[in-house]
């Protein structure tokens, strides 16, 4: 078993397909780690996605992806319109382009994600509110039963 390490694709589908082949890469038995930046500048920002997002769910934990500046920028631009801006500098649009080409709107998906994301922050922050008020209320109770027993 090998690890092999990419980073900054930036779009480029063709560049990481040669790096893999050289590298040998064996999905079946390899690790593959991408240090981030797997958007932007090059044209096929759609095909990266879709083939880390291929591995990952064939490999499993073997894929591991850190997200890079790029990828943050992308995810946070729909959000914010100074990092939206920002993202347009670093060609953003061929990315949506490229997403686009393939029928897929990069915006509803990260705004889904994103949203899934809140509701599940909401979940656990209800859950801990409900665990932190039964241990006061547990202490309460303790407190009352000691003063009780004086």
């Amino acid at each position: 078993m090998k690890t092999i390490v990419v980073t900054d694709i930036h779009g480029c589908l063709e560049e990481l397909e040669s790096v893999l082949a050289q590298a040998g890469f064996d999905s079946e038995a390899d690790k593959l780690i991408c240090l981030g930046d797997l958007m932007d500048r090059g044209p096929y920002s759609f095909g990266v996605f879709d083939r880390f997002r291929s591995l990952k769910r064939k490999m499993g934990e073997r894929c591991i992806m850190i997200l890079g500046n790029h990828d943050d920028m992308m995810m946070n631009s729909f959000y914010d319109p100074v990092v939206y801006a920002r993202w347009m500098r670093n060609q953003g649009q061929t990315t949506l382009d490229s997403f686009e080409e393939h029928h897929c709107d990069l915006e509803k998906q990260l705004r889904n994600k994103t949203r899934e994301k809140d509701e599940e922050s909401k979940k656990r922050y209800r859950l801990e509110a409900e665990i932190e008020q039964k241990k006061k209320d547990s202490v309460m109770y303790q407190a009352k039963e000691a003063e009780e027993q004086k």
